[in-house]
């Protein structure tokens, strides 16, 4: 087990070894090696001692040790410990008895501290033991080159309730590394209650067995196993004594008393239990996995791999990857995966990177919107962008009323005004057939001329049957109708003639009275042009003029500065996500930009008039369209993009400075993981150096702190953690810590915890402060008067 894991403890169990010095203590048969382990392995206890009174059961502790591997194998380790009577009257007015535990397990060394303690040749001869001092009992121990001990005074008659504060204070501030009180849920409530009001949080209230018989364990002397509870410690098996100490250091993290301190022994949500690197197993805790090593060592390029997965890793870390052959993820579930982004509709993935382009930016681009959303699940909330309007209409209707400028001072200059004044006149008209000649020669005159010729000229048997006088009658008719006819033929010409001359007088007038039509016609064309040009004009206007106001509230200052203002907010965990108009320039003025400094009226529509009535130019000599496109470009060009915002405490998060941006992102991290962690959703955190760009107190409040709260609040999901700080690794309590390192062009990686001492020597030596680290880690350990200096007594 190279990693901390909770661990059920009971330093509290007495032997039949107990009876040789204090008379009827042990109840039970006699305590043998199979009897204890069947008893342990029964109740799953992993961590325990054997707590003789004023003495140590050396035949007993003789085959554990010998039978160590054994107990290791099935989860079971143990630590060599006696309970002592002490009488020490500054520290508490009666008798005490104390738990002291060894950091070895040299039989010979610990029973001759008993020897030296009782001044016996030999363990079988105390008898009749007399309490010991403080001073006697560590001078024994120091001088039996025992390094280390862990001291738990527990006082008698426990169901009268606690000592008295002074008494506390003194059990506290001395070299006591915790207090045992009663093995009774209601009792303990009370207890650890009054050592929270008198801030003694620093202090671990433990609870064992007290078992005085093996059959009846896990009772202790009461045998009312039902008000009892257990306790539990993060810790390392192997290294079963500092596991001890390190979780008394860290009472609010390590130590948990089951129903009472509610530090939750399981985490039943999916996590990541181990990665192999091609034969090469790695064990990661449900908890805090901390990355350490060198420049090169291959930190992030692991928690690249863990998420991306080998094939897919960033391209900065492709030919390392391939200097491997197989990578496998297994969950907790014993599912398997090549990636964590497998598993990302499962479990949500939140991943702080360093965002030193944000860092240095005053507004989020959607570009850094994307990331963050992605990495942190989280959604910005969305804000349309506004297009361009061409403004069309307007534009159409100033070219029409430029037109009409153009063309209206020649339209009036050809009407005829007279000829209006004219236009009822009509004109005169002939029937067709008044036109026909009054006498038409008929076409059978000449004929009947020839005819009465030949008639004179008839003969008979060659005689004329006419007579000379019938000739002469025949002459004179025939001269008589030529006559007529001429008579009558000459009056009909003069009659055409007079006809003709009056028709074509009449057709004279007609045609001017006809060409006098045309032109009124014409005019009164032109005329009913002019009306509807300017009915047109007028329409024009009244539409110009209520363009130009709904252009001018469109385009006012007021509503530019609407749409500058204008957010969108999602609330998040008390953050505001804001989505905002990335506005680039000072709201441009129409009148400045449209027009010329001459024609700049009290409106837009006085402006425009003014130009067109002066022939005028648009500002820089352009054309209405021209000027108007150039405006509205410049307009929206400010509300085409979108950008985004974090606000806290109505501050915005960007207009901090690097540093305080990198604090309010890891804030906003634990607070969004703690939030997913409460919803009892399965979060997996990736932290890659979260120390850069913070300085010490970040890292301390923002990080560590903030780490250990979660922890103790059983909301500190799975953490995989790349960092070179100390602080990180070593205060906040880090469960399980991976140091890399770089051998032959591959990377490699070993695990352990705190508690593994050659272990975390190594881990020192590779991050800067260590030492100092694990020594302020360290000071609430024996070290009295630092304790009074840290509370500030």
């Amino acid at each position: 087990m190279p990693y901390s894991k909770w661990l059920k403890v009971d330093l509290h169990i007495h032997s039949h070894e107990s009876n040789k010095t204090k008379t009827n203590d042990y109840e039970g048969p006699e305590l043998t090696f199979d009897r204890l382990f069947k008893a342990l392995k029964k109740e799953n206890v992993n961590l325990f001692s054997i707590t003789d009174h004023n003495t140590i059961n050396i035949s007993l502790y003789s085959e554990l040790i010998k039978r160590r591997e054994e107990l290791i194998e099935n989860n079971i380790n143990f630590i060599i410990g006696a309970e002592v009577d002490f009488i020490e009257e500054d520290i508490h007015d009666d008798i005490f008895h104390m738990l002291v535990y060894f950091d070895t397990y040299d039989l010979e060394k610990v029973s001759n501290v008993f020897k030296t303690l009782y001044q016996i040749d030999n363990l079988n001869d105390i008898n009749n033991i007399t309490p010991v001092t403080l001073w006697s009992f560590f001078d024994a121990v120091f001088k039996n080159s025992i390094q280390d001990i862990i001291t738990i005074p527990h006082f008698n008659n426990k169901h009268n309730g606690l000592p008295t504060k002074d008494q506390i204070d003194k059990f506290v501030y001395t070299v006591f590394n915790a207090l045992e009180d009663s093995n009774n849920r209601k009792n303990l409530v009370k207890s650890i209650k009054i050592f929270k009001e008198h801030n003694y949080t620093d202090v671990p209230v433990v609870v064992f067995s007290d078992n005085h018989n093996i059959d009846k364990y896990p009772c202790g002397k009461s045998g009312d196993l039902k008000t009892q509870t257990c306790m539990y410690i993060l810790g390392n098996l192997e290294f079963s004594f500092n596991s001890i100490k390190m979780a008394f250091q860290d009472v609010s993290t390590r130590v948990s008393i089951e129903d009472v301190q509610p530090r939750k022994t399981k985490n039943n949500v999916k996590h990541v239990k181990s990665v192999k690197i091609d034969n090469e197993k790695l064990c990661l805790s449900e908890y805090q996995n901390t990355i350490i090593g060198g420049f090169g060592a291959g930190k992030s390029f692991l928690i690249n791999m863990i998420y991306n997965g080998k094939d897919r890793v960033d391209d900065k870390y492709k030919d390392l990857a391939q200097n491997y052959r197989s990578f496998v993820i297994e969950f907790s579930d014993c599912t398997t995966r090549s990636s964590l982004s497998e598993v990302e509709d499962e479990v949500k993935i939140i991943r702080f990177e360093q965002y030193k382009d944000i860092y240095f930016k005053d507004i989020l681009l959607e570009k850094d919107k994307n990331e963050l959303e992605k990495k942190l699940h989280i959604e910005f909330p969305s804000l349309e962008t506004i297009k361009r309007t061409k403004e069309t209409d307007i534009i159409e209707c100033v070219n029409s009323l430029k037109i009409n400028y153009d063309e209206s001072e020649t339209i009036t200059d050809i009407i005829n005004y007279e000829a209006i004044a004219r236009r009822v006149e009509k004109k005169y008209t002939f029937k067709d057939g008044d036109l026909q000649d009054l006498y038409e020669k008929p076409a059978y005159l000449e004929s009947l001329i020839e005819y009465l010729k030949l008639e004179i000229d008839k003969k008979v048997l060659k005689q004329y049957i006419y007579k000379d006088n019938e000739k002469e009658s025949i002459n004179l008719a025939k001269d008589i109708i030529r006559n007529k006819n001429n008579f009558c033929y000459d009056i009909s010409n003069k009659v055409r003639i007079i006809i003709e001359t009056l028709n074509s007088k009449i057709t004279s007038i007609n045609n001017n009275i006809n060409a006098l039509n045309e032109r009124i016609s014409s005019n009164i064309k032109i005329l009913e042009n002019i009306k509807e040009d300017l009915r047109n004009y007028i329409s024009l206007l009244v539409k110009l003029k209520s363009l130009s106001l709904d252009f001018e509230m469109r385009y006012s200052e007021i509503k530019f500065n609407e749409l500058a203002e204008k957010q969108t907010v999602n609330i998040l965990h008390g953050y505001k996500l804001v989505a905002k108009y990335m506005v680039k320039n000072k709201y441009p003025e129409w009148c400045d930009d449209v027009f010329k400094s001459e024609h700049r009226k009290n409106s837009f529509f006085q402006s425009t008039i003014s130009t067109l009535h002066n022939g005028a130019l648009f500002k820089n000599s352009h054309l209405f369209d021209k000027r108007i496109d150039s405006y509205t470009k410049s307009f929206y060009c400010n509300f085409e993009n979108v950008c985004y915002d974090i606000i806290d405490n109505n501050t915005s998060i960007m207009k901090k400075s690097a540093g305080e941006k990198a604090n309010a992102f890891i804030k906003l991290i634990f607070n969004i993981v703690e939030y997913y962690s409460k919803q009892g959703q399965s979060v997996i955190i990736i932290l890659d150096q979260p120390e850069d760009n913070l300085d010490n107190k970040g890292i301390q409040k923002e990080v560590v702190e903030r780490i250990r709260y979660m922890k103790i609040n059983n909301c500190l999901p799975q953490i995989i953690c790349v960092t070179h700080n100390a602080n990180i690794s070593i205060t906040a309590d880090s469960e399980n810590i991976i140091l890399a390192r770089k051998e032959g062009g591959k990377c490699c990686y070993t695990n352990s915890g705190i508690e593994d001492i050659n272990f975390i020597n190594d881990v020192c030596m590779v991050i800067e402060g260590g030492v100092d680290a694990l020594k302020k880690r360290g000071i609430k350990f024996n070290i009295p008067i630092i304790k009074n200096l840290e509370r500030g007594v």
